[in-house]
């Protein structure tokens, strides 16, 4: 497949939402979903009227299936970046549970897979296991 193959076209332009967790915390399953969930529920608070791009990305990613990739950041620094680089909600944990205390999941606005920012293509940040 080229780059020409209009298959190979619409696969680069799927949008997708990335949910990126940070390794630092081993945190439980169980953790990890509250976690996520929290995340989503500020993720869809951010929209606003004021910013008519986002809302317009994320019904398009509505639309299309609503595609979410979990993607794992295994050291505080990639985690980091990704929440620096990459926009989107990070979850802040006040560690009542499992003493976690800090960022743990960063939620990406809806990103289209043939302009994946660099970080999200780090080879140490892979799918979650």
């Amino acid at each position: 497949m080229n780059e020409l193959d209009p298959e190979n076209q619409d696969s680069m332009n799927i949008l997708a939402v990335y949910l990126i967790v940070n390794g630092e915390f081993q945190m439980s399953s169980g953790k990890l979903a509250s976690q996520t969930f929290q995340a989503c529920k500020r993720f869809l608070s951010a929209l606003d009227d004021e910013n008519k791009e986002l809302k317009k990305l994320i019904k398009e990613w509505e639309e299309h299936g609503t595609r979410t990739i979990t993607k794992f950041a295994p050291t505080k620094h990639l985690f980091d970046r990704c929440c620096q680089e990459i926009k989107g909600v990070t979850m802040i944990d006040e560690g009542l549970t499992e003493g976690t205390l800090g960022p743990t999941v960063h939620v990406t606005w809806p990103l289209r897979r043939g302009s994946l920012p660099r970080t999200l293509r780090h080879k140490k940040i892979r799918l979650y296991p």
